[in-house]
């Protein structure tokens, strides 16, 4: 199913114009992690005083505490079979699986696959019971042993093996920047250059999100010092007050995630994407890791892991309203259907296709050199710098990309005509 056939079934979902409290309220479940997870910077709005947001995780605490069970059992729409159940499809022996992902609670918009990967019975057909461990930081939790298999950003990547951990990545679900730098559709900048920003103010979520590498590069690359330039902190969350300030002028542009530009043109201000194409099309992103000494003595495993994830983006993909129904079964305080799909969309669908030359589920090590080269520029010595490192990292010792076509070894097919034939609970 092509990408316009997917945004058309979703389209087809009960839905009227999402409310901001809506779209805010599932950004506010994630605001602390995801900045970490290099997915989104967006949060909830003080303005909304009735909207009590429980964040639901401490990003600073220990394993145990940032550590949750879905909250409910999600339908499968099928039973899966009890032999496959104990020993996998491939034969392969059951197994416990702990899986660390960079957030702080369950999100019904956001780990969408690996709900489905459960939900749908393709953990079970691999041999694989998989508890998820919602802590910001992954990298704590695989070299602590405490879980054996994590979804990192490239650039947590990146410093897991600056650090001297050899943390591999071998499968990527999904491709595509979520950053970028957006103007209001009136305004008369057309591009990113030094005369256009010169004695302005951009909005940032903080310091540390995402943007903000992305923008220290360009100002780097167009001659911009930093002093020219006010980068507006709001938290992530403020967003009437960038809603006003671009309306105003009194803020040039607005740098975050495609969900943060989601959230303010859903309160009234039209935005224009200005972001660089080269930095629109870079597709280093999170990817499924483990460390080389589990990838050694666990390959078969690894690859029955990743290989439930790769069915669950075909159902994903084929029937996205479903994969939002099995989710909402793991993560139902994420809200309604019908506000996960500016995620699914944002997250899944506009991102599923491999840049050219690369193989489905491959990652491009031109691409992940090139992130790397961006954040390095972008980079100024401080501690919310995204690198904890100033030279390049050789990037094609931690792709690992001969465990693919295995990944892909089941009847793709068959996954389709299951999502196409399930039915809600």
């Amino acid at each position: 199913m092509d990408r316009n056939r997917r945004v058309a079934r979703l389209s087809s979902l009960p839905r009227e114009r999402l409310s901001r409290r809506s779209l805010l309220r599932g950004s506010a479940l994630a605001a602390t992690g995801l900045t970490a997870a290099g997915l989104v910077g967006c949060g909830d709005d003080d303005d909304d005083d009735d909207d009590d947001v429980d964040v639901n995780g401490d990003t600073n605490g220990s394993a145990d505490d940032a550590t949750q069970e879905p909250t409910a059992a999600a339908t499968a729409p099928g039973e899966p079979d009890e032999e496959a159940d104990a020993e996998g499809e491939e034969g392969g022996e059951g197994e416990d699986i702990a899986f660390a992902f960079a957030l702080p609670a369950p999100h019904a918009g956001i780990l969408t696959l690996s709900y489905v990967a459960d939900g749908a019975g393709y953990l079970a057909e691999e041999g694989i019971t998989q508890e998820i461990l919602y802590q910001t930081q992954t990298g704590a939790l695989i070299a602590g042993g405490q879980a054996q298999i994590a979804f990192p950003p490239a650039e947590q990547l990146f410093n897991a093996n600056a650090a001297g951990q050899a943390l591999r990545a071998v499968y990527q679900p999904f491709y595509g920047f979520l950053f970028g730098i957006r103007v209001p559709a009136d305004s008369d900048i057309t591009a990113f250059t030094a005369d256009s920003f010169r004695d302005t103010r951009i909005g940032i979520t903080e310091p540390g999100g995402g943007e903000v590498p992305v923008l220290r590069a360009l100002m780097a690359r167009e001659g911009l010092d930093p002093a020219e330039v006010e980068l507006f902190p709001t938290g992530g969350i403020a967003f009437t007050l960038i809603v006003d300030q671009l309306r105003t002028g009194e803020m040039a542009a607005f740098a975050g995630s495609h969900l943060d530009f989601e959230i303010v043109e859903q309160s009234g201000v039209e935005l224009r994407d200005i972001t660089p194409q080269e930095i629109n099309d870079l597709t280093a992103d999170n990817a499924f890791a483990a460390l080389d000494d589990y990838l050694e003595e666990n390959r078969d495993v690894m690859v029955r892991y990743c290989r439930a994830h790769a069915k669950a983006k075909v159902f994903t993909l084929e029937n996205p309203e479903a994969a939002i129904d099995i989710a909402l079964g793991f993560a139902p305080d994420s809200g309604t259907a019908e506000e996960m799909i500016p995620f699914v969309e944002a997250l899944a669908i506009n991102r599923a296709e491999p840049p050219a030359g690369t193989p489905e589920g491959g990652m491009s090590v031109e691409h992940f050199e090139a992130y790397q080269a961006l954040l390095l520029e972008g980079g100024t010595g401080s501690p919310d710098d995204p690198l904890g490192y100033t030279e390049p990292l050789d990037i094609e010792e931690m792709l690992v990309q001969d465990l693919i076509t295995e990944i892909h070894d089941f009847d793709a097919e068959a996954v389709r005509q299951q999502a196409q034939d399930y039915q809600p609970s």
